[in-house]
């Protein structure tokens, strides 16, 4: 399994709109035919997060195969659209980190019984929807682990954060 989270520098609100309408077409093809992305998933900063530009965007996407993120996924129409759109309308301040991770074997990306969510539309049973620990990948040579945590709203975030000394550690 290989999971990519670049964080995207953004210049401003309007070519965030214009990145964002091109993820969404990416991710109409890739729901449709992309029999081999597990998850695919861009979220923009909450509007009270100081820490993150409200015009940034992080992408959270995990393949089964490198190469249905490397071949399969890069070679759609949608995503060479995007590809030349950010180039055009110089969309990044910066290239995104791309590098891809790993999951460790600790924690869930998605709970039994909870319905996904897709182009917005929210279906939530719990407050933890996903927790997961991933690594990069070896060739990377970085020892950073991203923990990956999905709630409900930022009140069950917090929640869960007042209630648990481990997540504590981690804020």
């Amino acid at each position: 399994m290989f999971v990519i989270s670049p964080m995207s520098n953004i210049g401003s609100l309007e070519k965030r709109d214009i990145f964002l309408q091109h993820i969404s077409d990416i991710a109409d093809t890739t729901i449709a035919t992309e029999l081999d992305v597990l998850a695919y998933a861009w979220f923009c900063s909450a509007d009270d997060n100081t820490a993150v530009p409200r015009q940034w965007v992080r992408g959270f996407e995990v393949y089964k195969t490198l190469e249905s993120s490397t071949v399969q996924h890069r070679s759609s129409d949608a995503y060479k659209r995007f590809r030349a759109a950010v180039g055009s309308e110089s969309l990044l301040d910066r290239p995104s980190d791309l590098r891809y991770m790993r999951p460790l074997d600790i924690g869930f990306l998605t709970r039994p019984g909870v319905a996904t969510i897709y182009q917005g539309q929210k279906h939530y049973e719990t407050a933890v929807q996903s927790f997961w620990a991933l690594e990069f990948v070896e060739e990377a040579n970085d020892p950073t682990v991203l923990l990956f945590q999905r709630y409900e709203s930022k009140e069950e975030y917090e929640s869960a954060l007042k209630e648990s000394a481990v997540l504590q550690q981690y804020r």
